[in-house]
């Protein structure tokens, strides 16, 4: 179940999709705090042999369900525990900076999200950092340079109190 959909199907356009039923809601549950589960055992946890159970998978992929499967890191044991949350200010007044500035963050690793959102500001961005200095060369020497970003707010995380990648999936 660790393999991930092939990238040329990912970026295919979707086949028509049909609706998704209680098998199939209970799938994408299951997957998505067990990817690495053997087919044998998602089979078994939801009544299916393995054949239509891995056939209901490998469905789900290929019509964009299941995007990706991926390892969930632990920021601090591998040398970012700060979390930094970055709203910027965008400048709409230059033609065509909008997919100037989506492809200057794609190019930044330490921006792990970044969303444009409605409100008095244009975009968040999600920051991982090793600490306050290495956020403050980040802002002064990356964020401040992308292009169409006029303003920034920035706010450190004190506590994760939830995190996760689950998406709720509906009944």
């Amino acid at each position: 179940m660790a393999a991930r959909p092939p990238s040329a199907e990912k970026s295919a356009a979707p086949e028509t999709r049909r609706e998704l039923d209680a098998i199939d809601r209970r799938i994408l549950r299951l997957l998505q705090t067990h990817a690495r589960a053997t087919n044998q055992w998602l089979a078994a946890q939801v009544e299916l042999s393995p054949t239509p159970c891995l056939e209901r998978v490998r469905r789900l992929e290929r019509e964009g369900y299941i995007r990706e499967y991926q390892a969930i890191l632990d920021p601090t044991r591998v040398g970012y525990p700060m979390l930094i949350f970055a709203f910027v200010l965008f400048d709409r007044a230059v033609d065509g900076v909008y997919e100037q500035f989506r492809a200057a963050i794609a190019e930044i690793g330490e921006i792990v999200e970044c969303h444009m959102i409605t409100g008095d500001v244009d975009f968040i961005m999600k920051i991982r950092v090793a600490d306050i200095g290495a956020f403050r060369v980040l802002l002064e020497d990356k964020i401040l340079k992308l292009p169409g970003v006029r303003i920034t707010h920035s706010y450190v995380a004190m506590d994760e109190v939830k995190t996760g990648v689950s998406t709720p999936v509906a009944d």
